[in-house]
């Protein structure tokens, strides 16, 4: 099967995720400001005289410890702003991700399809040839269309691109179509060799359709799994 990712898992990592780049801008707003005003009152008691040694002493005094805060300000600013913009890239990289590979209920959806696809044509391939009795053949295509029906009636996740998700939405309706036209068919196809071509043309087409899903999400036939 093919291995996707978890839907609900990604949207809480990716919410979480937000959230914490926001709390973390919102410190590193709070620090700048904190530094900026001790800068303010660094300038404010320098910019005061006093002629009293007592006086002088104690505006050194202030001095260092506002210099100090200062410091500590812009520290917490510089490691607040840092640690945010890892935590922005991460989530635009974790956004990208999610637009761009399966998920789960994707993956399995098109495991599934892949191998009902080639059972179907591996049983057209045998009516065909007359290589398998009549009422074998149309109780397997009944149980082979209505799975393929079935599973043609998934939508793809909102959270895919715009294109991932008209490309994922094309073959299921593909699959849909031809699971229902199948089905609506049995009782033709094993007497009829030009109907049963044309329907494995259209089964082709299907297939077209997941080779176009496989090469926009890169993925190999090695990674398909039946199981039974």
């Amino acid at each position: 099967m093919i291995r996707g990712w978890d839907t609900m898992t990604l949207e809480m990592i990716y919410i979480g995720g937000t959230i914490l780049v926001v709390l973390l801008v919102l410190g590193a707003l709070l620090a700048l400001i904190l530094y900026l005003y001790q800068l303010h009152k660094i300038r404010q008691l320098l910019a005061k005289k006093f002629r009293r040694k007592k006086r002088r002493r104690m505006q050194k005094k202030q001095h260092r410890i506002l210099m100090s805060r200062k410091k500590r300000y812009l520290r917490w600013f510089v490691f607040l702003s840092v640690i945010s913009g890892a935590g922005f890239a991460g989530t635009l990289f974790l956004s990208n991700y999610q637009g761009t590979h399966l998920t789960t209920a994707d993956g399995s959806v098109i495991s599934k399809a892949h191998f009902y696809l080639l059972d179907l044509e591996n049983q057209l391939q045998q009516v065909s040839e007359q290589t398998i009795e009549k009422e074998k053949f149309e109780s397997n295509i009944r149980i082979l269309t209505s799975n393929i029906a079935s599973v043609g009636l998934k939508q793809a996740s909102k959270v895919n691109t715009t294109e991932g998700q008209a490309i994922l939405n094309r073959y299921y309706t593909s699959l849909k179509e031809l699971g229902i036209n199948g089905s609506a068919q049995v009782g033709s196809f094993y007497d009829n060799p030009d109907l049963l071509q044309d329907y494995l043309t259209d089964t082709k087409k299907v297939s077209q359709n997941e080779q176009a899903v496989m090469s926009f999400y890169k993925i190999d036939k090695s990674h398909f799994k039946e199981s039974k």
